[in-house]
């Protein structure tokens, strides 16, 4: 797992969105989501998609752990970053790269068989939000995000999902870090490796003032992870670790009505950071994945809870559309993964429910 990636796990609106939480810690996946499971067109089974770093993409059934189908992704884009469901639609898609940092297509797949639509390219590999309408996607063009020697990108690459084509990229002035979208669809939300996030208009595809985010004196500002609350009061913007660099063990706090930062959320151990954020559905609780384990944030009062039991070496995090339970992939055996449910009421681990041959990239759930 790469583990200075973003998992940008954004999500967002919890009407007609994507499957909840879908994004990995090892790129700069976001996890844009509204939960999917509230669509009155979709009453299906509600499933986990899951690809896994082999290219290996797979349907399991929850809550029980069947394997409904499994896919591979294609030779020429076989490295998923991210995996995003399409809002109120029976498709969802993966963004996956040619090889190590290099460029990376959008690729649909059909949630009832796994059949792969004709990959889009859409630039460098990054993170990836869709719009609440299901209209577009909007994919952050990042590249390298560890700060070793790899292209780095600055742009914004929006995609028709009617038409399935790459529209103009939009300049962001900055290597993005991640990529979220507003509830109402008005405004997409792009944090910088520079410390800053900026805000593009759906509408005109126009970037706006850049929002500063505050230094911190545990340690390094670099914006990359980012999640939005269903109600879009606020933004959760966590730190990415570039190369040797300290990351803030900070969440910084985005005030979406003034788009205004706000006093950051101390997570308690110097140097870490969430490499993945999640929200629940009612925007109470939040979980940020790190290296230490799945953290419990309370968003009313924006403390941190304690590290739920067991739950290191965390790959990627998704919450049941309902929001009761957490699912995490967790490497275990030295070279495999295993998804394994959580209470999100109690913070309580349950048994793993299905395995995988390697460690996973990304996971996104729905129905």
């Amino acid at each position: 797992m790469r583990r200075a990636a973003l998992a940008v796990a954004l999500l967002i609106a919890v009407g007609c969105g994507v499957g909840v939480g879908g994004v990995s810690r090892g790129s700069a996946a976001a996890v844009s989501t509204a939960t999917a499971g509230s669509c009155s067109t979709l009453r299906g089974p509600e499933t986990a998609y899951v690809a896994t770093q082999g290219g290996q993409l797979s349907a399991i059934a929850l809550p029980g752990g069947r394997r409904e189908w499994s896919v591979h992704l294609p030779r020429s884009f076989s490295m998923p970053m991210s995996v995003t469901l399409a809002p109120c639609a029976p498709v969802g898609y993966v963004l996956a790269g040619s090889r190590y940092k290099g460029p990376a297509a959008l690729i649909r797949f059909s949630l009832s068989s796994g059949s792969l639509g004709t990959p889009v390219p859409v630039g460098l590999p990054g993170a990836v939000s869709i719009s609440p309408n299901g209209s577009t996607a909007y994919v952050a063009n990042s590249g390298g995000l560890e700060g070793l020697p790899a292209p780095t990108g600055s742009t914004v690459t929006p995609v028709d999902l009617a038409t399935v084509r790459r529209l103009r990229a939009i300049g962001v002035g900055g290597q993005p870090g991640g990529i979220a979208i507003t509830p109402n669809g008005s405004t997409v939300l792009v944090p910088l490796t520079n410390g800053s996030v900026v805000p593009i208009s759906t509408v005109t595809r126009r970037v706006g003032r850049p929002i500063r985010l505050p230094s911190s004196s545990l340690g390094q500002t670099v914006p990359g992870p980012i999640a939005i609350d269903p109600k879009g009061d606020i933004a959760l913007v966590s730190n990415l670790q570039m190369d040797l660099g300290t990351p803030a063990s900070v969440i910084n706090v985005i005030n979406l009505r003034t788009l205004r930062s706000e006093t950051p959320v101390v997570l308690g151990f110097r140097g870490d950071t969430a490499g993945e954020l999640v929200v629940s559905p009612s925007g109470t609780t939040a979980f940020g994945i790190s290296v230490l384990g799945v953290t419990t944030i309370d968003l009313t009062t924006r403390t941190v809870g304690p590290t739920v039991p067991n739950t290191y070496r965390v790959d990627a995090a998704a919450l049941s559309t309902s929001g009761q339970t957490l699912y995490i992939c967790q490497e275990f055996q030295m070279s495999g993964s295993e998804l394994v449910p959580i209470d999100a009421a109690t913070a309580t681990p349950g048994v793993g429910i299905a395995t995988f041959p390697d460690p996973v990239s990304a996971m996104a759930i729905g129905r």
